[in-house]
């Protein structure tokens, strides 16, 4: 109960997703290379395959220098994260809704592995995507595009997520600071580097992170008008309404970002492009589960998922708005694949 006020968790974060969002898709909720946390834990062949990895991962972590002064053994430093994250583990367990039966000692140890893995995995994947580096040829996740991709997506699924406080306490271990763990953003600067987002402070998990990196740039709006879309894409068309592709930043191949600034005036309806990628289904389902999990939280995804559902009603929907340049299929799905998309993506979501 006392998690329910702390500043740098809240009660809950990481939920089970409700059967009615996971039904259209349930792959897009279930890791296919490596779990986080104990939620998805040893589910299947290629997870399992996985923790050799993350234990490689995790000794390289706790081996990297911080400051010459504090250039520690990794097996020191691993006795005092074991410290450090067992006094965590009441915090931990409110997280998930107290519904995790792991032993203290056990729910430390996933922590640990798991939290050093992700730190050292974002901190390569920020260097290998800001200086496109190939010193990481031989490196088992980074060297193979489509297994990147794959851990990315399984990185940002709401059951796989561990607390960001877990991430803090494990790099201050390696990377002494002298400041407040409450003002130290050094965690989230990493992820924010490594999946191209602004700087954001105080989120729960990673997934969280993403969502305020993208909701709360929109924050400051002028005057706006909220109002359903009763025609779809070639009915607006008909009836005299201009479609067209709002001019954005061109972003990095490997950065979903979903832009909300739609516009409408004279006639043109201005809508910036959605590229539909690889990870963009999974990544838009699970930010509109995050959503879906707080009753205090804006539902932009959930909103932009409909307004597409509204938007598109058929094949010639998907046709019209791929030639305006609004849908930019990166993933070569066909044209019923992205008819399904767009029909099912907000399915099962109730708060607006």
């Amino acid at each position: 109960l006392g998690s329910l006020y702390h500043g740098q968790v809240q009660a809950c974060s990481i939920s089970s997703v409700t059967d009615e969002l996971r039904s259209p898709n349930e792959a897009a909720f279930k890791p296919k290379e490596v779990s986080i946390g104990p939620l998805h834990r040893g589910t299947t062949r290629h997870v399992q395959l996985m923790e050799e990895t993350k234990w490689h991962y995790m000794r390289e972590f706790l081996d990297r220098r911080g400051t010459q002064e504090q250039n520690r053994r990794s097996e020191r430093r691993l006795r005092e994260c074991g410290t450090d994250i067992l006094k965590l583990d009441k915090i931990i367990m409110a997280c998930y809704g107290g519904n995790i039966r792991s032993e203290p000692q056990e729910l430390a140890k996933i922590m640990i592995v798991d939290g050093c893995f992700l730190l050292e995995l974002l901190i390569r994947l920020g260097d290998f995507i800001c200086n496109n580096s190939s010193s990481y040829a031989n490196d088992p996740i980074l060297k193979n595009e489509e297994k990147m991709v794959s851990v990315l997506n399984d990185i940002t699924l709401l059951e796989n997520q561990i607390p960001f406080i877990v991430l803090k306490k494990l790099y201050r271990k390696v990377f002494p600071d002298g400041s407040d763990i409450n003002n130290d953003n050094r965690v989230a600067d990493i992820v924010c580097k490594a999946f191209g987002y602004t700087e954001v402070k105080a989120p729960v998990h990673i997934l969280h992170l993403m969502h305020l990196s993208t909701v709360e740039q929109t924050q400051q709006e002028g005057k706006r008008v909220e109002q359903e879309l009763l025609r779809c894409a070639t009915r607006l068309q008909a009836a005299g309404v201009e479609i067209k592709a709002a001019n954005t930043i061109a972003r990095h191949k490997l950065v979903d970002w979903f832009n909300f600034e739609i516009s409408f005036s004279d006639s043109v309806l201005r809508i910036p492009p959605l590229y539909v990628k690889d990870t963009t289904e999974v990544r838009w389902r699970n930010l509109i589960a995050w959503e879906q999990s707080r009753i205090w939280i804006r539902c932009k995804y959930t909103s932009y998922a409909l307004f597409f559902q509204g938007l598109v009603c058929c094949k010639h929907d998907i046709e019209l708005l791929e030639k305006n340049g609004v849908i930019v299929n990166k993933a070569g799905k066909s044209t019923d694949e992205l008819l399904d998309l767009f029909r099912t993506i907000a399915k099962g979501a109730e708060y607006m």
